[in-house]
């Protein structure tokens, strides 16, 4: 199967992906920061944002084009996607301690 042919899942704001897999950008900005939610997720009542794609951040479009946003969940078989809420800081921990 080529990349092209590939389903594209739309981003739903679960904030798996920052959880499992801190983008080198979080781990950089909060270096001493410890497993569950990146310090730069910000939950908006409705989906997770982050801060480094926001316009104020300074470096938003590149953080945007380095971390491909914009192009497709890439953790589409996550339990969060279906089930987009806030999560506690035990919930966001059990997702790191995975093997």
């Amino acid at each position: 199967m080529l990349i092209e042919d590939r389903k594209v899942w739309r981003c739903v704001g679960c904030g798996f992906c920052c959880v499992n897999q801190r983008c080198t950008f979080g781990v950089a900005r909060h270096p001493g920061a410890q497993g569950g939610l990146c310090p730069e997720l910000e939950w908006t009542g409705g989906r997770y944002v982050c801060r480094l794609m926001m316009p104020s951040s300074g470096i938003a479009d590149f953080v945007k084009r380095e971390l491909r946003a914009g192009e497709g969940c890439v953790a589409f078989e996550n339990p969060w996607r279906k089930d987009v809420r806030e999560r506690t800081p035990e919930e966001a921990g059990a997702v790191r301690e995975k093997p």
